[in-house]
């Protein structure tokens, strides 16, 4: 299709955008480095989760579970325990296929982008 050209301002936030980067290049960059720094850190929480999870597997059915709750341990049933981990761990991996959902749309339409570029590219030497 025809490109777009935004023009210079003010995003929402106040920051400086030029050519519509809100929605052009600049702007997917920056949401694909936003859905990164999100992977990396669910990663990071499911790993934490299921290392939780393995503990509490190992743990005998008399055993005492507390749980930290602002500056204070609370005392847990082991079966509760178990079941909110595994629901965490189980949101993580949901969140965590949402995200690689949405980088991939977001690559696929960076591709198209510099697709259109380098057409234009072309078209502009070739009028030279």
């Amino acid at each position: 299709g025809r490109p777009r050209y935004g023009r210079a301002g003010r995003n929402r936030s106040g920051k400086d955008c030029v050519g519509g980067a809100d929605r052009g290049w600049t702007g997917r960059c920056t949401e694909a480095q936003s859905c990164f720094e999100r992977r990396q850190k669910y990663s990071q929480q499911l790993n934490e989760s299921e290392m939780v999870l393995k503990e509490l597997e190992l743990l005998d059915d008399e055993a005492n579970v507390y749980k930290l709750v602002g500056p204070a341990l609370i005392k847990q049933d082991l079966v509760e325990a178990k079941s909110n981990v595994s629901k965490r761990v189980e949101y993580i991996q949901n969140e965590m296929k949402r995200i690689e959902s949405n980088v991939k749309g977001i690559e696929s339409k960076q591709s198209q982008m510099q697709e259109e570029i380098l057409g234009l590219q072309q078209q502009l030497k070739s009028a030279q």
